[in-house]
């Protein structure tokens, strides 16, 4: 289907119409996608991405201008639009870019909140074995100051015995 090809270039053509379907504008763009990557005899190619142009219509009267306007895709590669889904070449959809965007802002919303949300699970399980780390050091500690002072006490005691006056009763 590729011809070895990894990535793709489209040659779409475009007209903006207004709210009275009057064509206001045509242009042409090309898209050239990114390269995609798939071995051969893959079941599934992923979708191409990178395929982002800016489409500008020149010399638009502003007296046409309605608050909604819209852009159809009128061919691509040189095959009318109307082609194109029945010979399974290209599927071309219509979309909404102001719900596309409500849509993002949303998505965009809820992923910040989730990524605050384990940010602050991340710092109280850092805090909780921030807390337990140091509950096991003062115990250590602990353990190590009491073993100083038995370790003290019976240092002291065997100076105290290496340096007693020798009692004045010798038994023998």
């Amino acid at each position: 289907m590729f011809r070895g090809r990894r990535s793709l270039s489209y040659k779409v053509e475009v007209m903006l119409l207004n709210e009275e379907n009057k064509t206001l504008g045509r242009n042409t763009v090309t898209l050239n996608t990114g390269n995609m990557s798939f071995s051969a005899g893959a079941a599934r190619v992923p979708p191409p991405t990178g395929a982002l142009e800016m489409v500008r219509f020149i010399n638009v009267k502003a007296a046409d201008l309605t608050p909604v306007l819209t852009i159809v895709i009128t061919a691509v590669n040189g095959i009318p639009s109307h082609e194109l889904n029945a010979s399974g070449y290209m599927r071309i959809d219509t979309g909404d870019l102001e719900e596309r965007a409500r849509v993002a802002a949303a998505v965009r919303t809820q992923v910040e909140h989730d990524v605050a949300a384990l940010q602050a699970q991340a710092e109280q399980e850092k805090a909780s074995r921030s807390q337990a780390n140091k509950e096991k050091a003062k115990q250590v500690g602990l353990y190590i100051l009491g073993g100083t002072v038995v370790v003290g006490l019976i240092a002291g005691l065997v100076f105290l015995i290496i340096m007693a006056p020798p009692s004045e009763k010798t038994v023998y």
